[in-house]
């Protein structure tokens, strides 16, 4: 395959990954506008359960002569397995999940009609897929996303 093929390719799942990136953010400012309208009491008696989820993080790096050179997609490596949350042919949660992972898929579930809301439409995140980690360094966990990316229109 020519580099300039290779470079177009590496373009589009660069481009899909940034596009993810993108649609949760949009989810998670909807959920925080909501819980931000929302009283302590209300949420807690609510019982929700948001994870704190991020795509891989991903860049392109071409060298000077792209015409010649190989074209590089860089990805956060994932160590951990991976955990296939919803059923891409019907878009519900894998009926195996329990406890965090359920309710992991549960909200990506929500993510999916937040997203084809928010396009009118247009565009929601179909293959829900990662690995859970802890970073020791913030003391946060984070859920490691990968995607397919459906354009409806």
């Amino acid at each position: 395959m020519k580099a300039t093929d290779k470079l177009s390719q590496m373009l589009n799942e660069a481009n899909c990954l940034h596009w993810g990136a993108a649609l949760m953010t949009q989810v998670y400012n909807l959920v925080d506008n909501t819980l931000g309208r929302m009283s302590r009491a209300n949420i807690d008696n609510a019982g929700l359960h948001i994870p704190h989820l991020q795509f891989v993080l991903s860049a392109l790096a071409v060298l000077c002569n792209f015409d010649a050179d190989p074209v590089y997609l860089l990805k956060e490596q994932i160590s951990n397995s991976f955990t296939k949350y919803i059923i891409n042919s019907c878009l519900k949660p894998m009926a195996d999940l329990i406890g965090p992972a359920r309710d992991i898929a549960d909200f990506l579930c929500f993510a999916q009609h937040v997203q084809y809301h928010l396009s009118d439409g247009q565009v929601f995140i179909s293959d829900f897929q990662g690995a859970y980690y802890i970073i020791m360094f913030i003391k946060a966990a984070f859920q490691v996303l990968s995607l397919t990316l459906y354009h409806l229109a």
